[in-house]
């Protein structure tokens, strides 16, 4: 038979896993613009260009192709 604290650990950790996971998913979610347009209240990227622009200004040095497997695509 577990011990109550060891329900409790494994519950925990569950819910720690299953909030970073929805966290992720969220943030993948608002670059593809599930969450409204670019502007939207709570929307940080609103579309995949967006998202790739910000990211060609953080690698300026890498060949312009290399930009949209760098955003993760």
């Amino acid at each position: 038979m577990d011990r109550p604290s060891s329900k409790l650990a494994r519950a925990a950790a569950l819910y720690v896993r299953v909030a970073l996971a929805t966290a992720f998913l969220s943030a993948v979610a608002d670059r593809f613009g599930a969450w409204g347009p670019p502007g939207s209240r709570g929307v940080a990227w609103g579309s995949f260009g967006n998202f790739l622009t910000y990211t060609r200004s953080l690698i300026p040095f890498m060949p312009h192709e290399m930009v949209t497997p760098s955003g993760g695509w």
